[in-house]
């Protein structure tokens, strides 16, 4: 179950949208990992993780990192056995708020099926796992709304990366993060170490 009553904020000084405000999550386990993108103009410039800093070796475009890097962070982490979770959600006016808690899969799914589409665009799920079966993570993928049941090419090119294939979006690439072992996909590093191609030495 979710907790009440923290949460951090950055300044976004182009995107207006406004989005229904939601209660704030506690902070209830301080070995959960806090990703806030910090924002100059209408770029990303660094990432804050638990109170350390990441410099972005080029800018990035917010809505470019809003759809293609914090979801490459989606798929590389797994959605299954949330017990360490940190939602990032875009809200009212030109704020961006951190939520963190422990969830059950059934608080999970009942806070994502009341967003709308345009909602689920600013929601970003952030979790640490060591294992997990491929079927079972495809199988939490879709019921996410982040594959669709018959969007096969998707499934596809999912389980290839899962499986160690390198991914590029507009020369930014990313190392092989998963091995499989035992029709498992196990993880070969700590995601953060995996995602220092993106970053500043």
């Amino acid at each position: 179950m979710t907790n009440k009553n923290d949460y951090n904020e950055i300044n976004d000084e182009d995107e207006e949208e406004e989005y229904e405000d939601y209660e704030d999550e506690e902070l209830d386990n301080k070995n959960q990992r806090i990703i806030i993108p910090i924002i100059q103009g209408s770029n990303v410039i660094e990432l804050k993780i638990n109170g350390g800093t990441l410099p972005l070796k080029k800018k990035v475009p917010f809505k470019k990192f809003s759809h293609k890097l914090m979801p490459l962070l989606l798929e590389l982490q797994t959605f299954i056995d949330l017990e360490k979770l940190t939602l990032k959600k875009k809200t009212k006016g030109r704020k961006t708020r951190i939520y963190s808690g422990s969830w059950d899969k059934d608080s999970f799914h009942s806070f994502w099926s009341d967003l709308n589409p345009k909602q689920k665009e600013f929601v970003h799920i952030i979790y640490e796992n060591e294992e997990i079966s491929r079927e079972h993570l495809i199988e939490d993928l879709i019921k996410k709304n982040i594959f669709e049941k018959d969007d096969k090419k998707l499934i596809n090119n999912f389980a290839g990366l899962s499986a160690g294939l390198t991914r590029k979006w507009n020369n930014l690439e990313l190392e092989p993060l998963w091995n499989i072992k035992n029709d498992k996909y196990i993880m070969n590093q700590d995601p953060l170490d995996v995602l220092g191609g993106f970053f500043e030495s």
